[in-house]
């Protein structure tokens, strides 16, 4: 195991050694305050603050920059939900705080993994991505599925979810774990699931059953029926189902079908109104 331990370092310190002499080789490109324009996009991923403030100075004034900036973060966070975690992180992090501040500048920072997937997924948890015409983020999506469904950190998992669910894109990926969630335990995944339904609206006749059954949900029954409503005449087939509901003695579960019914036939609600008065 020691020579194993050994050996990594050794490989590291003649990586680290190749890094310097290429950087010394390289030419140097443009810096503001001391860091290129990628570097402090991932300082923006990661960190954000003065990061995020820098990068608006550069790119307020000059469109093509601006565009560069926000395509270099979309790549950057695409690619920090796929980190994968290395068992070189340990000795390559201990190495670079154990050399000379000269050398150790010289090295690049290298983020621990997980730091960097958590990051990464919180741009999408929190909503905090620009809705740019140079974005495209349909490519985040398959990699938020996979993590929610095996990364090893729960609170990753559902933050991955949250973002799914915020994102509102439609794939055949995520089609089948929005579903299962609209039946799950904890009521803010099925309220992340039901406005998911609600952004995308993909077959109606496997989902506005599920979705019907929702409205019956104590917790999360209003973002059902605004998932509903968002099927418009799509739905029509449950609007026998939703009239019988409108009828229940229950106010909370009568209120939000008559909502949901008005956004699938508001002739048929307004119907279902006056009978009810009557």
């Amino acid at each position: 195991m020691r020579i194993s331990v050994k050996i990594a370092g050794g490989v590291l310190l003649g990586a680290a050694a190749s890094i310097i002499a290429f950087q010394v080789l390289q030419p140097r490109e443009v810096r503001y305050e001391g860091k290129t324009i990628n570097g402090w996009v991932k300082e923006w991923v990661l960190e954000g603050g003065h990061a995020e403030s820098v990068l608006l100075q550069i790119g307020m004034t000059n469109w093509a920059l601006r565009t560069q900036i926000l395509e270099q973060r979309r790549l950057y966070v695409i690619e920090g939900l796929k980190t994968k975690d290395n068992a070189l992180w340990k000795p390559y992090a201990t190495i670079k705080r154990n050399l000379p501040g000269f050398l150790s500048n010289r090295l690049p920072d290298w983020p621990e993994p997980s730091y960097v997937r958590f990051m990464a997924v919180r741009n999408f948890s929190r909503g905090e991505w620009r809705r740019d015409e140079s974005d495209n983020w349909e490519l985040a999506v398959p990699a938020l599925c996979v993590l929610v469904a095996s990364d090893p950190d729960p609170k990753l998992r559902s933050m991955a979810f949250e973002g799914l669910s915020n994102l509102g894109l439609f794939s055949d990926e995520a089609l089948p774990v929005m579903f299962k969630a609209l039946g799950a335990s904890d009521y803010r995944t099925r309220e992340c699931a039901a406005r998911w339904f609600g952004k995308t609206t993909p077959t109606p006749e496997l989902v506005v059953p599920a979705l019907l059954r929702g409205l019956e949900d104590p917790a999360a029954k209003s973002a059902f029926a605004s998932a509903l409503r968002r099927y418009g005449s799509r739905a029509s087939f449950a609007v026998g189902p939703l009239l019988e509901l409108a009828k229940t003695n229950d106010p909370a579960v009568s209120s939000v079908a008559k909502w949901a019914l008005s956004g699938i036939d508001p002739e048929a609600a307004k119907r279902a109104e006056v009978r009810l008065q009557w």
